[in-house]
């Protein structure tokens, strides 16, 4: 019943296990190739929040 609910509210309709499944087996080496490039090859972006030092910032 959860799964169900959160299906309607994530995506506004209900998407069977077998769908979802079928929709994980069709992604390819490829293409998760291609998404870990997108993701890993931007520059680094970071927000803090509380004190810091600016030594802290060296270490990452």
């Amino acid at each position: 019943m959860s799964r169900l609910g959160k299906s309607e509210l994530s995506y506004g309709e209900y998407v069977p296990v077998r769908d979802v499944l079928a929709r994980i087996d069709g992604v390819d080496e490829g293409q998760v190739r291609s998404v870990a490039a997108e993701l890993f090859g931007q520059e680094t972006c970071l927000a803090v929040v509380g004190p810091y030092r600016e030594s802290d910032l060296d270490r990452l």
